[in-house]
């Protein structure tokens, strides 16, 4: 699977969350906790349309849940990994959240080559909804500070989270009203029959 050509490809842009250090002021742990809590239930909400892409009677539907049910949990991990380091900011909860967004760079890909879907056209639509939600995760993974990850700069998950962001030239935050309107218009182009509107 050419998952980062794919991403060269798409201008679905995800929500960019800033994390500050561990040693940020409140005004600023503040201004993330307010872009997380207006972001992520979009993007949870995403990974839930995974699951209506297809008709309930295809062969292919028993797949899609499962890449759904992927997506859903990566999601849940990354939140939960931002709601303890909304609890206890440190920079081992830095590492956590790393270390959650890096097995979702991981798993996900190869949750879509376990469940090859027959339709070509609706195995588009999922491969766009998934490679979007591994481009937030790995934007969420370039806004913590140097100190958490460091150690992982010279990896080759690093290099490649780095390579997919400079493709897709993230550098603003898309509000709630843009990420809705690029799942629309760059997963579901136009067409709602099997792909939730947002």
């Amino acid at each position: 699977m050419k998952f980062s050509k794919r991403l060269t490809a798409m201008t679905l842009v995800p929500t960019l969350i800033v994390l500050t250090g561990w040693s940020c002021s409140s005004a600023q742990v503040q201004t993330w906790l307010t872009l997380a809590e207006k972001d992520l239930p979009i993007i949870s909400q995403e990974a839930q349309n995974i699951a209506n892409m297809s008709d309930p009677t295809s062969s292919d539907a028993a797949l899609i849940a499962q890449i759904s049910t992927a997506a859903i949990a990566t999601t849940k991990d990354v939140s939960d990994a931002i709601g303890a380091y909304k609890q206890n900011p440190s920079a081992t909860t830095q590492q956590n959240i790393i270390a959650v967004i890096d097995k979702a760079d991981a798993d996900l890909p190869a949750t879509l080559q376990s469940f090859p879907i027959k339709d070509q056209q609706t195995m588009t639509m999922v491969e766009a909804a998934v490679d979007g939600i591994i481009l937030l995760v790995d934007v969420v993974a370039a806004q913590i500070p140097a100190a958490a990850s460091a150690n992982m700069k010279g990896s080759e998950v690093a290099a490649k989270r780095s390579a997919r962001l400079a493709s897709a030239n993230m550098t603003t935050i898309p509000t709630p009203s843009q990420i809705r309107q690029q799942w629309d218009a760059n997963v579901c182009k136009g067409d709602f029959t099997h792909c939730k509107k947002m």
